[in-house]
C-alpha cells in the first residue's frame, strides 16, 4: 500500500467524526481495529482477508433487529471504509437511507448522507427511496440539514429524478445564508453540466449569482459558468458576462476583498485564474468588444504580479499569457507585457520555472518579433540538451513553433539530432510526426523535401509516426507535375538504400516505398543500375518473405523490372527459394510466376515489352490469337489434361452431373468378388424398393427387411436432398399432429367417458 493511500485511509475517521473527536480513545473500536488490520497488513492478501471478514460481520450485525443509532453509525463508517478499499457492501445501502430518514441527530444524519453520496450514483435504483427525505430536508429550518441535502443532491440526483427537488434547490439560490446559496449554486452547476439543454432556464438564474455579496458564492458561480462554457458549442451566448466578470477581476486585484482571501500577498489567486480561463473561452472568437474590455485589465494584472516572487503568482502569469494570446493577440502592448513576464521564467535556474517559461513562449512565439527572441536563442538551445526530459520536450516544441521557410534547413537537422537521444517510444513518435509536418509545410523545394524526408525515415527506423511521411513521398512521386529528373533521383536514392540496408534499421513501410519506387521508375535509370535493382529486390523479397507487404511489393517490382524493361538479368542472381517455400499463397504464386518468366524471358518480353515512356506501342504487331502458347497447350493435353470448355458447355455438364451421375457411374463389375450379402444390399434392383418405406432383398436364401427407413432412391436415381429433407420434416410434423390428436382423444375419453359414450349412442340411433 502506498504512503498516500495509507495516510488517506488513516485520516478517514478523523474527517467523518470531526476534528474535535480525533482522539484515539473516542474512536469507535471496531472501525479502529479494521483500520489497524488493513494498515498493518504485510501483504495485499492479508488486507483483503481482513476487509472480507469485516464485511461478513457487518452483514450479520445489520440483519439483526433493534440496532441502536450509534451501532448503525459505526456499521456505516465501516462499510464506507470497505468501499474505499475496493470491496462492495450493497447490504448497507438501504440502512444508510433508513438512517437519514429516521434520525434527527445531525451527526447521524451527516454520516447517512455521506454514506449515501459515496454508495449510490445518479442512476441507482435506490435513489428513489431517499427523494422524499431530500425534499423534507430542503424545506427544513435547520441550515445544516439543508446543506446536507443540497450536497447529497449533487451526487445522487440525476436528470430523471431532478424534477422532484429542482424547485426547492432554485428557492435556496436566494437563501439568506451564504453557505446555503453556495451549495445551491453547486447543485445547479451539476445539473447544467450533465444536460444543459434540459436546464437552459437555470443558466439565467446562475448568472444572477455573479453579483452575490459573498466571494465564495461568486467563486462557485464562476467555476460553474466556466464548466458550462467549456461544454457549450456556442460561446457567444456568454458574451454578456464579460463586463461583470472583468469588474470582479478589477475588484480582486485592487484588494477590495477581505484579507482572509489573500495567499502569499496575492489577492484570491484561485478566483483570478478561474476568471482568466473563463475570459479565454469567451474571447476565443476574436470579438473586438471583448478585446477592448479585457486588454487593460490583463496589462494591470501582469504589472502587479511582476513584483511578487512566488509560485502562485507565476501560475497567474501563465494563465494571463494564455488569455492574452487567445483574446487580444493583435494588441502589441499586451503581447510585449506578456513577453516581459515570460523572461523571468526563461532566465530562472529552477527547472519548473524554465518549463513554464518555454511553455508560455510556445504560445507567444508567433506574435513576438524574431529580433526580440534572438537574445534567448542560447537559452533555448541549452534547454534542448537539458537533463530533464520535460524541459527538453518543451524546448523542442518551441523549435517547432519557430520553424519557417527561412530557417527550416537549420532547425530540421537539429530536430533529427535530438531524435537520437530520445528513448521513449511515444516521444519519438511525436517528434517524427511533427518533424514530418514541418518538413512538408515549409519545404523550400521538392528535391530538398525528398532528401530530408528520406533522412528522417532512416533515422526513425521502426518507430511509429512514419506512415504519413511515406504517403507524402508517394504522393509526390505520383504527381504529374514532378519532373523526370526528380523521379530518377528518387529511384537512385532508394536503390542506394537497398544496397546499404545492412547499415540501417529499415521499417517495412520504408522498404515498401523503396520497392514501389524501383518497380515504377526503374526504366528511367541505366542498365547497370537496373541489374543492381533486380538483385536488391530479389534479396529483399527472399529475406523478408515472412512479411506479406514487403514480399509482395518486392516481387511485384521485380516482375515489372523483368517484363517491362530490357534489363539483362542473370537467373543466378534472382534467388527466391524462401519465397517459393513460403506459407503465404500470394507470395508463393508471385515467386513461381517470376521463376517461369525468367525461364522464358525473351518470349515474355517480346509480347509485353513496353517502351521507356511506359506506354504501349500501337504500331507493333501483336499476335492476338496467342499462337505462342500453342506448345504449352499441346504438352498439357498430352499429359492427360482436359481440353478447354466454353461456359455454356460447362453449365450443361454440371446439370447432367447433378441429375444423372449415379446411373451413369455405378457398375457392378468391380464388386464381383464380394460376398452374397453385400451383393444383395448393393445390386438389388430399384423396383424392389417400395414406396411404403420398407425394403426387401431376397437372394441366396438371405432376406433383408428395413422398416421405417426413408427412401433416398427413386426410379430416376438419387432424390434431391432439399426436397427429401423437406418431405421428412413434413412427415414428422404430420405424425406429431396425429399423435397429439390421438392423445387428446384418449384424455377426453378418460375425463368425459360417459358423455362421449352417450353421444355415440345417440348418433347410432339417429
Amino acid at each position: 500500500m502506498s504512503e498516500i493511500v495509507g495516510k488517506t485511509l488513516l485520516s478517514f475517521q478523523d474527517y467523518v467524526v470531526g476534528a474535535e473527536s480525533c482522539d484515539l480513545s473516542k474512536r469507535t473500536t471496531y472501525l479502529h481495529n479494521l483500520i489497524d488490520c488493513v494498515s498493518n497488513a504485510k501483504t495485499k492478501a492479508d488486507a483483503v482477508a481482513a476487509v472480507k471478514r469485516d464485511l461478513i460481520a457487518l452483514q450479520e450485525l445489520l440483519s439483526k433487529p433493534g440496532l441502536k443509532s450509534f451501532q448503525v453509525k459505526d456499521c456505516l463508517l465501516r462499510a464506507v471504509y470497505c468501499e474505499m478499499c475496493g470491496h462492495s457492501a450493497p447490504f448497507a445501502y438501504v440502512h444508510a437511507i433508513k438512517e437519514i430518514d429516521r434520525t434527527k441527530a445531525l451527526e447521524q444524519k451527516r454520516i447517512g448522507y455521506l454514506a449515501v453520496s459515496l454508495f449510490l450514483h445518479k442512476n441507482h435504483e435506490l435513489v428513489i427511496l431517499m427523494l422524499n427525505t431530500i425534499q423534507k430536508d430542503l424545506r427544513s429550518t435547520n441550515l445544516l440539514e439543508v446543506c446536507f441535502a443540497l450536497t447529497a443532491s449533487t451526487y445522487v440526483v440525476g436528470p430523471h429524478t431532478s424534477p422532484t427537488v429542482l424547485d426547492r434547490i432554485e428557492d435556496n439560490l436566494t437563501h439568506s445564508k451564504e453557505m446555503v446559496r453556495k451549495r445551491a449554486v453547486l447543485a445547479i452547476v451539476n445539473f447544467l453540466s450533465s444536460d444543459a439543454k434540459n436546464y437552459i432556464h437555470l443558466h439565467s438564474k446562475l448568472e444572477l449569482r455573479i453579483g452575490d455579496s459573498d466571494p465564495e458564492v461568486v467563486f462557485a458561480t464562476l467555476t460553474g459558468l466556466f464548466a458550462v462554457a467549456k461544454l457549450s458549442t456556442d460561446v457567444t451566448s456568454c458574451t454578456n458576462l464579460v463586463l461583470p466578470v472583468v469588474e470582479i477581476l478589477k475588484q480582486v486585484i485592487n484588494r477590495n476583498l477581505p484579507s482572509e482571501f489573500e495567499y502569499h500577498g496575492v489577492p484570491n489567486p484561485w478566483m483570478q485564474m478561474e476568471i482568466l480561463r473563463f475570459l479565454r473561452i469567451i474571447g476565443s472568437d476574436n470579438d473586438p468588444v471583448v478585446q477592448s474590455l479585457v486588454t487593460d485589465v490583463l496589462v494591470e494584472v501582469l504589472r502587479l504580479l511582476n513584483v511578487v516572487d512566488h509560485n502562485i503568482a507565476y501560475a497567474i502569469i501563465y494563465e494571463c499569457v494564455r488569455t492574452a494570446v487567445a483574446v487580444a493577440k493583435d494588441d502589441v502592448a499586451l503581447i510585449e507585457a506578456s513577453f516581459a513576464s515570460v523572461e523571468r521564467f526563461l532566465l530562472s535556474s529552477f527547472t519548473n520555472m524554465k518549463y513554464m517559461g518555454l511553455k508560455s513562449l510556445a504560445f507567444l512565439v508567433r506574435y513576438v518579433p524574431l529580433n526580440a527572441l534572438a537574445k534567448y536563442q542560447n537559452t533555448i538551445m541549452e534547454c534542448i540538451t537539458h537533463r530533464d526530459s520535460s524541459v527538453k520536450r518543451m524546448a523542442l516544441n518551441v523549435l517547432f513553433c519557430l520553424t519557417s521557410i527561412t530557417n527550416v534547413h537549420v532547425i530540421v537537422p537539429k530536430l533529427m539530432e535530438c531524435l537520437k537521444d530520445v528513448c521513449d517510444a511515444n516521444a519519438r513518435s511525436d517528434i517524427i510526426e511533427r518533424t514530418s509536418n514541418v518538413v512538408d509545410l515549409h519545404r523550400p523545394s521538392e528535391k530538398w523535401f525528398l532528401h530530408t524526408a528520406n533522412t528522417l525515415l532512416l533515422a526513425a527506423g521502426h518507430d511509429a509516426g512514419i506512415s504519413k511521411t511515406v504517403e507524402k513521398i508517394r504522393e509526390l512521386l505520383k504527381s504529374n507535375a514532378v519532373s523526370s529528373e526528380l523521379k530518377v533521383e528518387a529511384t537512385t536514392l532508394y536503390l542506394d538504400c537497398l544496397d546499404r540496408r545492412k547499415d540501417f534499421t529499415l521499417s517495412s513501410q520504408f522498404l515498401c516505398l523503396c520497392t514501389w519506387t524501383l518497380g515504377r521508375y526503374a526504366h528511367l535509370i541505366s542498365n547497370d543500375r537496373m541489374i543492381r535493382a533486380s538483385a536488391g529486390l530479389s534479396a529483399v523479397a527472399n529475406k523478408y518473405f515472412y512479411d506479406h507487404n514487403v514480399a509482395v511489393s518486392s516481387l511485384t517490382a521485380l516482375k515489372n523490372l523483368l517484363v517491362y524493361t530490357e534489363c539483362a538479368v542473370d537467373e543466378n542472381v534472382v534467388i527466391l527459394t524462401n519465397c517459393i517455400d513460403s506459407n503465404d499463397l500470394d507470395v508463393r504464386y508471385r515467386s513461381l510466376e517470376i521463376t517461369r518468366i525468367l525461364k522464358n524471358l525473351r518470349a515474355v518480353r517480346s509480347a509485353f515489352l513496353l517502351k521507356p515512356d511506359n506506354q504501349i506501342d500501337t504500331n507493333c504487331d501483336f499476335d492476338w490469337t496467342l499462337s505462342f502458347v500453342d506448345s504449352f497447350v499441346i504438352e498439357f493435353l498430352k499429359s492427360g489434361g482436359s481440353p478447354y470448355k466454353s461456359p455454356s458447355l460447362r453449365t450443361k455438364c454440371d446439370n447432367d452431373f447433378n441429375t444423372g451421375w449415379v446411373s451413369s457411374s455405378l457398375s457392378s463389375k468391380p464388386f464381383s468378388d464380394l460376398s452374397s450379402e453385400s451383393l444383395c444390399l448393393m445390386t438389388s434392383p430399384v423396383s424392389s424398393v417400395t414406396s411404403a418405406g420398407s425394403r426387401k432383398c431376397e437372394g441366396n436364401g438371405l432376406k433383408f427387411i428395413s422398416e421405417n427407413v426413408n427412401n433416398v432412391w427413386s426410379e430416376n436415381g438419387w432424390c434431391n436432398y432439399m426436397i427429401l429433407s423437406k418431405n421428412l420434416s413434413l412427415t414428422a410434423k404430420n405424425e406429431l399432429v396425429i399423435q397429439k390428436s390421438s392423445s387428446d382423444k384418449l384424455l377426453a375419453r378418460a375425463l368425459f367417458g360417459e358423455v362421449i359414450k352417450n353421444d355415440e349412442t345417440a348418433n347410432e340411433n339417429d
